[in-house]
């Protein structure tokens, strides 16, 4: 008789990267390669500290910078490799990139995105719909190793 064991349950962290000084300053990040400010590398080093202690067996993570810090400081208290993986870059925001939420309210595509924000193409960039996929397809393929503890480190 043979017996097949199943997958074992894995814990999955999603994190999101700590602040940039973009955050600051109210400003729509996207896909622009802002740092971690000093603020922001503090709260990964307190993130690396808190989670020291969960046996964390893959990291994956965004390639823009600010996802990319926030899972070294990870990587280096829990002793693993930052995977990086394109499909966890933030959510294209195209013309919108850099804009404060200020001026981004004022703009009539903005309020049309609101109206509808899994369906609307931002001009010069992605729907929330593209995002999501491209994100999930990241997320399935890391569990499909079947690790016991995978944490993320996205933009969004």
């Amino acid at each position: 008789m043979r017996y097949d064991s199943a997958p074992m349950a894995t814990t999955l962290l999603l994190i999101r990267h700590a602040v940039t000084s973009w955050h600051g300053q109210a400003r729509v990040l996207g896909q622009h390669d802002v740092t971690l400010d000093d603020e922001g590398r503090g709260q990964a080093r307190s993130l690396a500290n808190a989670l020291a202690a969960v046996p964390i067996q893959r990291l994956v993570s965004s390639p823009l910078c600010r996802a990319a810090q926030t899972a070294a400081a990870i990587a280096e208290r829990v002793e693993v490799p930052v995977e990086r993986d394109p499909r966890l870059t933030d959510f294209r925001v195209g013309e919108w990139e850099g804009l404060t939420y200020e001026a981004l309210r004022l703009r009539a595509d903005y309020r049309r995105f609101l109206d509808d924000p899994l369906g609307t193409l931002i001009p010069g960039g992605e729907t929330v719909e593209n995002a999501c996929a491209r994100a999930r397809e990241a997320v399935e393929g890391a569990l499909a190793t079947n690790p016991r503890v995978l944490a993320v480190v996205t933009n969004s």
